[in-house]
């Protein structure tokens, strides 16, 4: 993702959290919306219940019947009443509210909700408690989507949106990212595309990720027709009239695009063609090398509780490190720091953001939201942020460690010891932190499952427990395992559903011990096996 596109994704976190309104996002076609709905429900904390629309233009009984549909909620099949399907729906959200459960309704390609299906919509809010509504509801979709909310007449609908963003199309330094993380991913041991070349592919698809596709996929081929080793400005502009047929000169931007489809057979001998060492030699891995060179030789001493460091005792002291810090609102900054925890140099891993570079180091980035209890069950250092007024804008700290009611943070590269009280009092509600997955693929594990997953489930539960799991293949999400499962959640403060989620999994991964994997509290750690 690039740091916009992770921005987006730490929005509707939070507005999911919020449980009180509406969470909108929008933005132009090909941006990465419905891409982010995936990212977010990859994300989704235990105990989500999702119901996904992705073909709105429906009647209002179409829709509502829709999201029963989606929630496996029975009802009745000769019923055309649109008040028989509410009713029903009603009792299945009070029921999971009961559950501790909650249920959230995705809607992408909203602009194109009838005016009807919205004020039902906003009617669907009004099931709730007397402090929560029992529907959280995502609004996906075109610019339009903030002129539709925007008529008088919606006006109320619009109220209720408590977190809005809006999806911009890439910039230059994020387009080359992009290409070059596309490429690697797909198996290319160097970057083809020459800098001007970059350029015109920015210019040409108004850095749009799904027209940067297209025009890549087409240079490529026509860089392997000519068996040239390199993309350059004069291919991306043939491909470009090839691909669009006509282009606008206003702004440089595509005025129609005649989608192709994808040459995967050929783009592999253009990978084979172009196949000499991989150098992530551009200006771009460079970027923050100088915070990196501020780091000890030894970052996990970063967090050793003997560090000689300043003590913040107060808000007020905080604000006004953060106001005369230099460097607090550098996110490539933060990252350093969050590198370090792992024993790893921010400037040394391959990838344009945090998150690229993470991956890189076999780690994925978590955006969790919750509170500061519910972050120390998953036991790991994390970059939170925080936007006040007050600080001028955006500022970046990390969490190193917490033992014994006192934290220590780094702020611009320097070391802070806080109190509790200081960290719940500043505590934003959401926050990033890395974990390592067991392995490739699938994170959700539900009963009945059969993947490597569970190989490394029933391993490290039998570590943690310290005795065998028996009666079921190694590779099956039984019932004994589920049991053993649900009581590890019950016990570190996780919903016990058995389903095993990435919060479950990363609390399980910091229990097993591994030497590799950093922790807030080594002696909590210790003391929960």
């Amino acid at each position: 993702m690039s740091e916009q596109h992770q921005e987006a994704l730490a929005h509707l976190l939070f507005g999911v959290k919020d449980q009180d309104g509406f969470v909108q996002l929008t933005g132009e076609v090909g941006t990465g919306k419905t891409t982010l709905i995936r990212a977010l429900m990859a994300q989704l904390p235990d105990g989500i219940d999702l119901a996904l629309i992705f073909n709105p233009k429906l009647s209002v009984f179409e829709f509502v019947a829709s999201i029963c549909d989606e929630l496996h909620i029975k009802y009745p099949a000769e019923t055309d009443s649109v008040k028989v399907l509410v009713d029903t729906l009603n009792v299945y959200l009070l029921d999971a509210y009961s559950q501790g459960r909650r249920v959230i309704l995705v809607v992408d390609e909203a602009q194109n909700l009838h005016f009807d299906v919205l004020e039902q919509i906003r009617l669907l809010t009004n099931l709730e408690t007397a402090k929560h509504k029992l529907l959280q509801i995502v609004l996906v979709g075109q610019p339009e989507l903030r002129q539709v909310l925007g008529q008088a007449n919606l006006r109320q609908l619009s109220q209720r949106v408590t977190a809005r963003y809006h999806l911009a199309p890439m910039t230059l330094r994020e387009t080359q990212g992009y290409v070059i993380h596309r490429l690697k991913v797909a198996g290319a041991r160097r970057n083809p595309f020459t800098r001007g070349a970059i350029g015109q592919i920015k210019r040409l698809s108004g850095g749009v990720p799904r027209l940067i596709n297209v025009l890549c996929d087409r240079a490529l081929l026509g860089a392997y027709v000519r068996e040239e080793s390199q993309v350059s400005e004069s291919i991306v502009k043939k491909a470009a009239a090839e691909v669009y047929g006509k282009l606008n000169s206003h702004r440089g931007r595509v005025k129609s695009a005649l989608w192709l489809p994808v040459f995967v057979l050929i783009l592999l001998g253009v990978f084979w063609t172009f196949g000499s060492a991989w150098l992530p030699s551009t200006s771009s891995f460079a970027v923050h090398r100088n915070a990196v060179a501020r780091l000890p030789s030894d970052p996990a001493a970063l967090a050793d509780s003997s560090t000689p460091m300043a003590s913040i005792k107060s808000w007020n002291e905080l604000k006004r490190v953060l106001q005369t810090s230099s460097e607090s609102k550098n996110i490539g900054l933060a990252f350093s720091g969050l590198f370090a925890s792992w024993r790893l140099a921010y400037g040394k891993t391959v990838g344009v953001t945090g998150c690229e570079r993470a991956m890189s180091q076999r780690l994925q980035c978590y955006w969790g939201v919750g509170t500061w209890d519910e972050y120390l069950v998953l036991n790991r250092p994390a970059i939170i942020w925080m936007n006040a007024a007050a600080l001028g804008g955006k500022q970046y700290v990390v969490i190193k460690s917490f033992r014994d009611g006192e934290g220590v943070v780094e702020i611009s590269a320097t070391l802070y010891r806080v109190s509790e009280q200081v960290l719940r009092k500043i505590w934003p509600d959401h926050y990033l932190l890395f974990w390592q997955p067991p392995t490739l693929g699938k994170h959700l594990v539900k009963l009945g499952d059969r993947s490597e997953t569970v190989v490394w489930l029933r391993r490290s539960l039998e570590k943690i427990l310290g005795r065998n799991i028996i009666s079921e293949d190694a590779d099956l999400y039984g019932k004994a395992l589920e049991g053993y499962v649900k009581i590890l959640q019950r016990k570190h403060g996780l919903i016990d559903d058995g389903i095993v989620g990435t919060k479950t999994l990363i609390v399980i991964n910091s229990l097993s011990g591994e030497e590799a994997i950093p922790i807030l509290d080594h002696k909590g750690s210790e003391s929960s096996g």
